[in-house]
Parts: structure tokens; C-alpha cells; sequence
């Protein structure tokens, strides 16, 4: 019986079906399609900005991953952006990366160098100075002056001269790229223009044997505590009234010369902002200059500001200072000899002891030893039998040039 041509067409087609359906099974079900792989870097994870008088310091860490947690990173470079305050759109909101570089001013590019599986250092190769991920990068922004001066004139209009964080301010970005131009998480932070924050003078530089100590006066309209720390058995009080915290200080040692080194975020000498108005500093080499600058703190919310630096002050330690005289000097004499024994004084850089001799007529005393010696007793051979002799020591440092310290006691002796 032959089938009608409508049926076999129909019979093909399931056979078509069952076949496709039976690869389909044996090679696995397929899933959606997958979205291209487009990494970005996740944002810098630490960023820390202080603004010393026009000079705003960026300091970050380059990222070591991308936003979605792979590492390492795509990062090939970051960069800086600020904008005026504040940052958002025309609809309210927050600027994000792409956005905030595109509306924003372009401060710095800082190249970030490839992990090393990806760029394999050649024999004999130059160091790569570029940050490696993970690894901390400072960026300086110099604030024109007349937008300082713009910004202080509209503080005071404001608001009158305020705490820092207040009137107008800077905002910063920081944003990772890759090497196909994609733009990370950013990381923005605001810094305030508007605060008048005032430098101090030229500080005062003393020294003494063991360190230097900087002094200075607050400068005309810092502000002072309400009320001085209480001392001894006095109780502390709490204001009734409460304003905007007291200035401090920052104390910096510069390079010989007083000149800061451009580029780098300085140091305070000390730990933490002080309220005092001195600091000992016992960094002392004698011969060796120091210079110091001071700057007025003003702490924000956010980011601290200090002011312009002081005149610097320079000092070329001198050692002036003699070492102790030695001490309980005795004397006892033997048949053309007198020994002499004595106790050393105090002194880091002592080079040795003299030894003084004269007669007990009252002449004066000479040194008897050529040369410093180091030992603390003596045996004095140049002796006339019968003649009493008078005896001091000193001390004598390793300084040019040198210098002497006291007599110690004298003592009186006859050689038989």
C-alpha cells in the first residue's frame, strides 16, 4: 500500500524533530547567553588628603582588585579629578566615575605598573618606578591663589571666618582605569577653601648636650582655648558655652636649607596636633643643620587643614658643652713614684682625661700626660723624692675643638 505524499512529508519532519532532539540531549542543555567579561577596578581602598596652606596632598593605595572581587586588578592607571562643590548632576545626584572626569579637571594620571606574570622584567632591565597594586602613590594639587582668595572673601560674606568645612570647597576624585580606558569605582573627598587658617612667624630654635627645642608664638587670630588645662589638684571645667576647637600645631623638619621636597606628603615631628607651644626635638647631631617650620592645624570633619608654613629656622648645632669633671681624686705615694686613682663623671662623648701637676708652693698645675688618656688611674714617675706635689684631673671631650671640663678635687702627695 503506497503512503499518500501529505503523510510522508509529515512522517520526514517528525523524524527531523526527533533527530535534532536526540543530539541536543546528548551534547547538554544550553544556558543563557553569558555578558561579555568588561572588569572594572573596585575603588581605591585607602585615601587619605590633608591641604597644608594651597597645596592639597592625595595620598592612595592602588587597587589590588576589581569591583566584582577578582584579582588581581585590571587597574592600569589612576587618576585625579576635582570639581568645584558640590559634585552631582543636574538632577541632584552623586557624579560617578566616568561623569565626574568628564565634568571635572584633570590633576594627575598615575601609571600603575601590570602585574608581574604580565610584564616579565628582561636581564639587565631598568627598575619600573611606576606603583605596583597595592602600593601607595601621593598626588599634589596646587590651589591658585586667586581662588583661595576668591573663596576666603566668600567665607567671610558667608559665614563669617568658621571652621574648616564650611564655605566653599574642592572636591577630589580618585578612579581607577583600565588599559581599555574603563573607569573604576571612584572615590571622591571634599576639601574646604573657604577656611582662613593663620601662619605662624619664624619659630625660636634652642639647643642644649641632648636635643633642640622650637618655640613659637600663636599667630594673630588663632584661637585659644576657652579656658588653659587645669594643673595640679585643680578639677577640670566643661564650658557653658561651646564654639569651634582651639588651633594647633604642627612642627616639620625640612632638609638642610629649608626647602621642602616637592612632591612628598611632610611629616610633623610630632605624633599628633599640639596645644602646647614648644616641642623638644632630641634628633641631635652636632655639626649638622636643622631647620624647622611651623603650621597652624585646623581639624574638619573630613579633612584636616593647616595653614602656609612659618619662615623657616635654621641652627648649626655646635658642641660648646664640657664633660663632667671626674670625681674623688686620691693620691698615694711610693718609694719615686705617686699613683693617682679617681672616679669618672657622666659624658657620651668623652675622649679621654688630662692629668695637672704642680708644686705645693702654689705655682700653677701643668699637664703631665701628652695626650687624653683613657684609664682612670695614673702613675706618676717624674717625681722628686722629698717634694710635695699638687694633682687635678679633667676631662676632655671628642669634640674641635675640644672642650674641658672642671678641675676635680686637688690632692696634695709626696713620693719617699
Amino acid at each position: 500500500m503506497t503512503r499518500p505524499p501529505a503523510r510522508r512529508r509529515l512522517c520526514g519532519a517528525l523524524a527531523l524533530c526527533l533527530a535534532a532532539a536526540t543530539v541536543q540531549a546528548a551534547c547538554g542543555k544550553k544556558g543563557p547567553p553569558l555578558a561579555p567579561l568588561r572588569p572594572e577596578p573596585a575603588a581605591v581602598p585607602a585615601l587619605a588628603v590633608k591641604r597644608l596652606g594651597s597645596d592639597v596632598y592625595l595620598r592612595f593605595t592602588v587597587p589590588t582588585a576589581d569591583a566584582d572581587g577578582r584579582s588581581p586588578s585590571s587597574v592600569r592607571a589612576v587618576e585625579v579629578y576635582v570639581l568645584p562643590a558640590p559634585a552631582r548632576d543636574a538632577q541632584g545626584r552623586t557624579l560617578e566615575g566616568r561623569a565626574f572626569a568628564q565634568k571635572g579637571a584633570l590633576v594627575a594620571r598615575v601609571e600603575v605598573k601590570p602585574p608581574a606574570d604580565e610584564s616579565p622584567a628582561g636581564e639587565g632591565a631598568a627598575p619600573d618606578a611606576r606603583p605596583a597594586q597595592g602600593e601607595s602613590a601621593t598626588v599634589v594639587d596646587a590651589i591658585p591663589a586667586e581662588v583661595l582668595a576668591a573663596a576666603s572673601r566668600a567665607a567671610a560674606d558667608a559665614l563669617g571666618l568658621g571652621a574648616a568645612g564650611t564655605g566653599p570647597a574642592r572636591v577630589y576624585g580618585v578612579v581607577g582605569r583600565t588599559a581599555r580606558g574603563r573607569f573604576g569605582a571612584l572615590r571622591q573627598v571634599e576639601v574646604p577653601l573657604g577656611s582662613t587658617v593663620p601662619a605662624p612667624a619664624a619659630p625660636s630654635v634652642a639647643y642644649d648636650e641632648s636635643a633642640l627645642t622650637i618655640t613659637w608664638t600663636p599667630p594673630a587670630g588663632a584661637r585659644r582655648p576657652l579656658q588653659e588645662p587645669a594643673e595640679g589638684d585643680v578639677l577640670p571645667s566643661r564650658p557653658v558655652v561651646s564654639g569651634p576647637p582651639a588651633h594647633t600645631y604642627n612642627v616639620y623638619a625640612l632638609p638642610a636649607g629649608g626647602r621642602a621636597e616637592e612632591g612628598v606628603l611632610p611629616v610633623p615631628v610630632n605624633e599628633r596636633p599640639l596645644d602646647a607651644l614648644s616641642l623638644g626635638d632630641p634628633r641631635l647631631e652636632f655639626g649638622v643643620e636643622r631647620c624647622y617650620v611651623v603650621r597652624t592645624v585646623e581639624v574638619g570633619e573630613r579633612v584636616t587643614v593647616e595653614s602656609a608654613a612659618s619662615p623657616a629656622t635654621c641652627v648649626t648645632p655646635r658642641d660648646t658643652f664640657p664633660p663632667a669633671a671626674p670625681r674623688s681624686l686620691a693620691a698615694v705615694g711610693a718609694e719615686g713614684v705617686i699613683n693617682l686613682i679617681w672616679e669618672p663623671g657622666p659624658g657620651r662623648d668623652l675622649a679621654g682625661y688630662v692629668v695637672l701637676r704642680g708644686e705645693a708652693d702654689g705655682g700653677p698645675l701643668a699637664a703631665i700626660t701628652p695626650a687624653p688618656i683613657r684609664e682612670t688611674t695614673y702613675r706618676d714617675t717624674a717625681v722628686r723624692p722629698g717634694t710635695r706635689y699638687v694633682y687635678a684631673v679633667v676631662a676632655v671631650d671628642s669634640a674641635t675643638p675640644q672642650n674641658v671640663s672642671a678641675e676635680s678635687n686637688r690632692v696634695e702627695e709626696t713620693a719617699r
